[in-house]
């Protein structure tokens, strides 16, 4: 015997804590209309706990990127409301907004350091946004990698300070081997001679093995 009850639907979304970051911005995370959107003054959208899961994690990963490395997003509280709809609430603690100190490389012998620094996007004195750290430690990788040094690897180390809100950060980097192109093997073309493909391609046999390219 199966009583279904009513269809649960969200009438709204309130985020408690959030300052540095616009409501709007919050909201798409968690895919709700906004305001003034005429569809959501006639209907509400269907309670979904995964949705709802999904959009901390988007909220926390958006937070993280602006520099608050520290923020923390609290799971959705769900009461009801006077018309029975559902009421969901997200506790947010921003925390400090850090910013980049200062930024070292280590283990970098091959080419000169103002080489590497020349292609980080991570700047003393920037917000310093997980994003951007991660674009900075693939552009080293990159950097190694179009020059025939594959498998270089960066470890990436932080050491916020707290009072001065900054973040130094470290990257260390274990540069690879000069690695070259032997041979280039071509499989299962049953119709395309070889020749007809070789002639496409952009790397030889000899050539430095360029990880970008």
């Amino acid at each position: 015997n199966v009583r279904e009850g009513r269809q649960a639907r969200v009438a709204e979304v309130r985020f408690d804590g959030r300052r540095a970051v616009p409501e709007s911005t919050l909201r798409n995370y968690f895919q709700r209309p906004v305001w003034w959107n005429p569809f959501s003054w006639f209907r509400g959208r269907k309670y979904d706990a995964a949705v709802l899961e999904e959009g901390r994690f988007a909220a926390q990963e958006a937070y993280v990127d602006m520099g608050f490395l520290d923020a923390g997003v609290g799971e959705p509280v769900v009461t009801k409301n006077e018309d029975g709809n559902l009421v969901v609430t997200v506790s947010i603690e921003e925390g400090i907004r850090f910013r980049y100190g200062r930024i070292l490389l280590e283990g970098v012998t091959l080419f000169p350091e103002s080489a590497i620094r020349s292609v980080m996007t991570a700047k003393t004195g920037e917000i310093a946004g997980r994003k951007t750290t991660d674009y900075t430690s693939q552009a080293i990788r990159d950097y190694f990698g179009s020059r025939g040094y594959i498998s270089t690897m960066v470890r990436v180390i932080q050491a916020p300070d707290l009072k001065a809100g900054t973040v130094d950060v470290t990257f260390a980097v274990r540069e690879g081997e000069l690695t070259k192109i032997r041979n280039i093997r071509i499989a299962g073309n049953l119709r395309t001679k070889d020749k007809v493909i070789r002639r496409e391609l952009d790397v030889e046999p000899g050539d430095i093995f360029n990880e970008v390219k």
